[in-house]
């Protein structure tokens, strides 16, 4: 496994040693673990609502404080609402890579997909396309854990995923995993497709604006036959 972080804004960062990528669709969500030795530095801090009462996974599940934020969340212009609130991000074949953001914004969030493929750098220098985005609170360790420190204070990380597929909300089944002795999970998880509105509602605009443009056509010969017949009378008069 790999992973690849960029400061860059414009760029998301991908990770390969995340329950994101280490799990696929199937029946039932597992619960993985990462114990990967680090030297218990500090981590950036999270911009998520801090615990409420003792720091432990079910206050972070019942936070009222991210439960009010998801719940005033806007869905963005152009797209449309795939899933709402679940405990889970989503799991899918085609991930493009997540970005860190300071507030729960999914217009942020649907910037960033639309920007993705469109201004270059991306492996290989293919354009691809973002066509899903994920936006979720996740409970994370304060610290880079290691043997010498196996838990950890929470900080409360908002991220932004990416796809490159419409996203189902069967498949919102990534919970989180166990890194050493610290429970990393997720809250507050809202799924949105790009487009899927729009792109209906272009069609059926253009296929009435066919049939309209048609019949016009079509009453314009019929008055102007109208007319030349009406001239043709006159004359033999």
């Amino acid at each position: 496994m790999t992973s690849t972080t960029t400061a860059s804004k414009h760029t998301p960062i991908t990770t390969r040693n995340t329950a994101t990528s280490a799990i696929r669709p199937g029946p039932t969500p597992e619960i993985i673990r990462i114990d990967k030795p680090a030297d218990c530095s500090p981590q950036r801090p999270g911009y998520g609502p801090a615990p409420e009462g003792v720091d432990n996974i079910w206050h972070f599940y019942e936070s009222p404080a991210i439960h009010s934020i998801v719940k005033a969340a806007q869905i963005p212009s152009g797209y449309i609402q795939a899933f709402g609130l679940e405990e889970a991000s989503y799991l899918g074949s085609d991930y493009l890579g997540h970005y860190e953001l300071e507030s729960y914004d999914p217009l942020n969030c649907s910037m960033r997909c639309d920007e993705y493929g469109q201004i270059g750098g991306q492996p290989g220098g293919q354009k691809e396309s973002c066509r899903g985005i994920n936006i979720y609170f996740e409970r994370s360790p304060s610290l880079h854990l290691g043997p010498e420190c196996r838990d950890a204070p929470s900080r409360n990380v908002i991220k932004c995923a990416l796809w490159g597929e419409k996203l189902h909300a069967k498949y919102a089944k990534n919970r989180g995993f166990s890194n050493w002795d610290f429970e990393v999970i997720i809250a507050g998880s809202n799924g949105y497709n790009k487009g899927v509105l729009m792109e209906e509602n272009r069609t059926s605009a253009g296929a009435k604006k066919t049939v309209f443009g048609g019949s016009l056509m079509e009453m314009g010969a019929a008055v102007l036959l109208v007319w030349c017949l009406m001239l043709g009378m006159t004359g033999a008069l």
